[in-house]
């Protein structure tokens, strides 16, 4: 009789560990099924190193904001930098403040505080790539954005270094139309 019992023991010890791994696994898999059910990416664009090329860095926001409230924490994450540094760089100055953004009539009106054009090197930054990077990200992430137009400091914004004119709405097929080759891993 005592001869059985460690083995028994150790028999229900076995069952009640697997009863419990197994039931932590479901639990596991359910909590991960509830938290990816309330969290949807975003597509951002930052650089490379090289200041040539966009690349991709997906975030999350949350399945329950508005849109307007997913769109400004998405340019929140662009003012922020890449969460996963490497290779990738931001091209906006992380003082910028996001002075107002309002999207109406599947047009986004952006406008930004001056710190936007602040320490920016012309040699690395032409102002294009900059406006490259939010324009990808928000006609990616948001397909309900059909035009895009930029301000500083509640003024239309004109020009970066004056090299590039971007006084004019920018248009969602047009930009990804040209554009295409810019956008690695989109």
């Amino acid at each position: 009789m005592f001869k059985d019992q460690p083995f028994r023991f150790n028999r229900i010890a076995l069952l009640i560990f697997m009863f419990l791994f197994i039931g932590s696994g479901l639990v596991f898999l359910l909590l991960n099924y509830l938290q990816s059910s309330q969290y949807e990416d975003v597509h951002l664009f930052f650089t490379d190193t090289s200041y040539s090329t966009l690349l991709l860095e997906d975030q999350q926001t949350d399945k329950d904001l508005p849109v307007r409230g997913k769109m400004n924490l998405t340019l929140q994450y662009l003012i922020n930098g890449p969460v996963h540094s490497g290779k990738l760089r931001s091209l906006i100055n992380n003082k910028t403040r996001i002075k107002s953004l309002s999207f109406h009539n599947q047009s986004l009106d952006i406008n930004l505080s001056k710190e936007f054009l602040q320490d920016l090197v012309p040699q690395v930054h032409d102002g294009q790539l900059i406006i490259h990077s939010i324009l990808a990200t928000f006609f990616i992430s948001f397909p309900e954005v059909k035009t895009i137009r930029f301000y500083l400091e509640d003024r239309p914004l004109k020009t970066i270094f004056g090299r590039h004119s971007f006084d004019y709405p920018f248009h969602r097929d047009r930009f990804l139309k040209t554009y295409e080759s810019l956008l690695q891993g989109a």
